[in-house]
């Protein structure tokens, strides 16, 4: 009985882990218009490791770069890296 607890406890935990690395799309407005951001600070991590104020300036800097970041985290990127505002 408790290797079935221990069992199902840790694939709970694989699962739960899992899904926290799985890189979210941005919701960028498609337009061929410039995209101009609030300067709300919301930081989240890109999968390019750089650090963006909100999502908007991600989507601001796929945009003018015609790249695709998407948003690997909430929060700032840990280690070292640019901060796109």
């Amino acid at each position: 009985m408790a290797g079935n607890v221990l069992l199902v406890g840790l694939l709970l935990f694989f699962v739960i882990a899992d899904t926290e690395t799985v890189p979210k799309k941005p919701s960028c407005s498609i337009t061929n218009e410039p995209t101009i951001c609030a300067r709300i600070y919301s930081p989240l991590c890109g999968t390019d490791q750089n650090t963006y104020s909100n999502e908007c300036f991600l989507c601001q800097h796929n945009q003018l770069r015609r790249a695709a970041v998407w948003i690997a985290y909430d929060g700032e990127c840990s280690g070292v890296q640019q901060r796109i505002m």
